[in-house]
């Protein structure tokens, strides 16, 4: 795909309002400035977003399976409510990000900048957050199935809480179901 084509896609992208328009599919927006852009509820599947230069993009609501954000900036940015099953964030500033409600299964953010993150709400089944930096993240509610965490640096207190809470809350529904026993 030439230059042109990629850049006529994102102007449609960026104006659109239908669907159709809102597409940035399989397309490589690699080493960009796309910072402060408003891609909400975009499709953009496949796309490789690596090394582009992203803080405060609103990416809210849009679908990024398959996408590639290898080395990207999204410092502060909006990903709340996205689609991103098997996104690569490798190495990505996700500093003040906001994953408020993403769906993330098998995402990957091995050695990436998640301080002051925001992924309350969050399904994190099967991703990946070796080397992954999650001091200050607000972890309220995540989902965390299936996934190892044990080479993550810096995990808030708040993120042993949501591991423990099943089993404690397991543990006092036995203690009562015993106790009803007696």
């Amino acid at each position: 795909m030439d230059i042109y084509d990629v850049e006529a896609r994102l102007k449609r992208a960026l104006e659109g309002k239908s669907e159709k328009d809102r597409n940035l599919d399989r397309l490589p927006l690699n080493d960009r400035d796309l910072s402060g852009l408003d891609l909400s509820g975009i499709s953009a599947e496949w796309a490789d977003f690596s090394g582009s230069y992203l803080p405060g993009t609103d990416l809210a609501e849009s679908k990024l399976s398959d996408a590639r954000f290898v080395g990207a900036n999204l410092t502060n940015a909006d990903l709340s409510q996205v689609e991103a099953l098997r996104a690569d964030f490798t190495n990505a500033s996700l500093s003040g990000a906001s994953f408020r409600d993403a769906y993330l299964v098998g995402a990957n953010f091995t050695g990436a900048n998640l301080h002051k993150a925001d992924l309350s709400g969050a399904v994190l089944e099967d991703a990946e957050f070796t080397g992954a930096d999650l001091s200050h993240a607000n972890l309220t509610g995540v989902e965390i199935l299936g996934h190892e965490l044990d080479e993550a640096l810096n995990l808030p207190l708040s993120w042993l809480g949501n591991l423990l809470h099943p089993i404690l809350k397991a543990r006092r529904q036995k203690r009562r179901d015993q106790d009803a026993e007696k």
